[in-house]
């Protein structure tokens, strides 16, 4: 459930969003940024293989793994910053984030309670 909240903090977050997501590349300047993106490469890498063998039991495991960085990512950051492009950075890694848990469920259909 955890990691259906932070799905949905950064499907909410990309919903409100005045600016356009921003391109993401492994040159990040913030540490957190930079962590965040290397987990998600990691595990679109792990997952490609078994979203082709429709594997999807394992797939979730690999993106179980996300929610420690999704969760230090957002303790650690304002997405939305002052700065125009460090915000539509930001706003692109959630993107991409966004990208790989699309691909396998709409997690945005998840009741959370409580």
């Amino acid at each position: 459930v955890p990691l259906v909240v932070g799905f949905k903090r950064v499907a909410n977050i990309l919903r409100a969003a005045e600016d356009a997501p921003g391109g993401v590349s492994g040159d990040l300047p913030d540490p957190s940024e930079a962590a965040l993106f290397e987990a998600v490469e990691r595990a679109r890498r792990e997952a490609e293989p078994l979203f082709a063998a429709r594997d999807y039991g394992k797939v979730l495991g690999v993106l179980l793994s996300l929610r420690a960085p999704i969760d230090a990512f957002f303790e650690a950051v304002m997405v939305n910053a002052d700065d125009p492009a460090v915000r539509r950075r930001r706003l692109g890694l959630l993107a991409t984030t966004r990208a790989l848990f699309d691909r396998g469920w709409d997690l945005s259909k998840v009741v959370v309670e409580g």
